[in-house]
């Protein structure tokens, strides 16, 4: 063999070597739901995949994790979840991760952008849109979700739907991969800054379809719009229910029902993982639309394109939420 194939040789050998001992230091990363799996896999991007829990259309209040989920977890590195605010079942599994796994709950991350619980399931929408999540009720603990553990801490989980959160949580995904893998913590920077351009353009995009929508009165299924309302400037009125696993009452129905005519609504949310049907009980005898949203970012595909999907189709839901429409 000429000294030259044997230099080729060894240079491809090593290179080879390396490729291998770098994808031994990609770490096993596990999510929850489809938004914190986009944005995990926005930051992995070229490095590795995240595996995700709750498959796509099913929601996390109500997802049963089956035994495959704990046999992921239970060889995770990273595990990524909103917290127990949102997926309630995922405690229990957590508990088979590996000592040396590091959990982290991103609604926690927020800090003081994470928004308190509303309480009750009548309130007036369209308060405080300075984008500043300032507070001048006393939210206190909500009804009637001790099945959720949102008596802990009272913080509204669903603040991936405001691309300032996504912008956040996916800053606490990269810092907290390249701690844990150094080896490719340049690869997670450049997707984090490539995350964060394409979060600012979906933004302006979102704020644009959103915008026909926001001066109309708007009353939802579960009161999962808090960040979008305070975002974009949605005026949502009450929810039929706080807790999604909780019929609402007769006496509720009846009072939203009359809240529906004398405020004027214009639309009212139902979601696609729960029957409409008590929504269109309180819409009868009024003009209000019965439109499907997905709170949840029932979306296909992954990576980045995973999340501006669901957060497209959730603009697109609410954007025929105007006159004429």
């Amino acid at each position: 063999m000429s000294r030259l194939s044997i230099t080729l040789a060894a240079t491809a050998l090593s290179a080879t070597l390396t490729t291998a001992a770098l994808a031994d230091t990609t770490p096993v990363v596990v999510t929850s739901i489809t938004p914190v799996y986009a944005l995990a896999g926005a930051i992995m991007d070229g490095v590795g995949e995240p595996v995700r829990l709750i498959p796509q259309g099913q929601s996390p209040h109500t997802h049963t994790l089956k035994p495959s989920d704990a046999r992921a977890v239970s060889k995770a590195d990273v595990i990524f979840w909103v917290g127990p605010e949102l997926e309630a079942a995922l405690p229990k599994t957590l508990a088979t991760a590996p000592k040396t796994a590091q959990v982290v709950p991103l609604l926690r991350s927020l800090g003081d952008a994470a928004l308190p619980l509303r309480d009750g399931e009548n309130w007036e929408g369209g308060h405080d849109h300075d984008h500043g999540h300032s507070h001048g009720h006393d939210h206190g603990k909500a009804k009637g979700h001790d099945d959720h553990d949102h008596e802990e801490g009272g913080l509204d989980p669903h603040a991936w739907l405001d691309p300032q959160n996504a912008k956040a949580w996916a800053a606490t995904i990269a810092a907290t991969l390249s701690a844990r893998d150094p080896a490719h913590a340049p690869q997670y920077a450049a997707n984090l800054a490539k995350t964060e351009q394409q979060l600012a353009a979906l933004e302006s995009r979102l704020s644009q379809m959103m915008a026909p929508a926001a001066a109309q009165k708007v009353l939802v299924f579960h009161d999962a719009y808090q960040y979008l309302e305070r975002r974009f400037g949605l005026q949502v009125i009450g929810a039929l229910t706080i807790d999604p696993d909780r019929a609402p009452s007769a006496k509720h129905i009846k009072a939203l029902q009359a809240k529906v005519q004398k405020d004027g609504v214009s639309c009212l949310f139902a979601e696609p993982e729960f029957p409409d049907a008590l929504l269109r009980t309180v819409a009868q005898g009024v003009t209000a639309k019965v439109i499907s949203v997905d709170p949840d970012g029932g979306a296909p595909g992954k990576g980045f394109a995973a999340y501006e999907a669901a957060m497209l189709g959730v603009a697109q839901s609410i954007s025929t939420c105007k006159p004429g429409a």
